[in-house]
């Protein structure tokens, strides 16, 4: 009993939410996007248009689009260059995107993805902004929570 409930434990603190995180490591609002060296303004058609990511640096990185579907990459972090390995779920083709921080809420990606060459700027959420934290849970959920 002893055995497992200290695996478990280990685990926790490596894997689970006991482990410490990293301040990559979230959802982003997109604020500013430029992409082949031409601004993409949050009016361009929604198929284009990049609304969230999210970053988790044990190995992912989903691009949200305003049109609600989503593009997935594996990710690698290399924290002393301040640079993402970023490739797409389907390939092998590795590219990488500069990081750096303008200020505690606002991160900057810069580099290729794909074969575009991307920048865009970030704004980090709070974990306490999400739907979930600020209503509560509910067992039954109204309009326009109901989806």
């Amino acid at each position: 009993m002893f055995a497992t409930t200290k695996g478990g434990y280990e685990t926790w603190k490596k894997y689970g939410d006991g482990a410490p995180g990293d301040s990559l490591d979230g959802a982003y609002d997109v604020e500013d996007l430029t992409v082949n060296h031409a601004p993409l303004p949050a009016s361009t058609p929604s198929s284009g248009r990049w609304r969230r990511i999210g970053i988790s640096t044990r190995g992912r990185l989903v691009v949200r689009m305003a049109d609600d579907s989503s593009e997935r990459y594996r990710l690698e972090k290399d924290p002393k260059r301040n640079v993402l390995t970023v490739w797409p779920d389907t390939s092998v083709t590795k590219t990488t995107l500069a990081y750096r921080w303008t200020d505690p809420s606002h991160l900057m990606l810069d580099g290729a993805l794909e074969r575009d060459t991307v920048s865009v700027r970030l704004h980090k959420i709070a974990p306490s902004d999400f739907a979930l934290m600020e209503r509560g849970f509910h067992w039954v959920s109204e309009f326009p929570y109901n989806k």
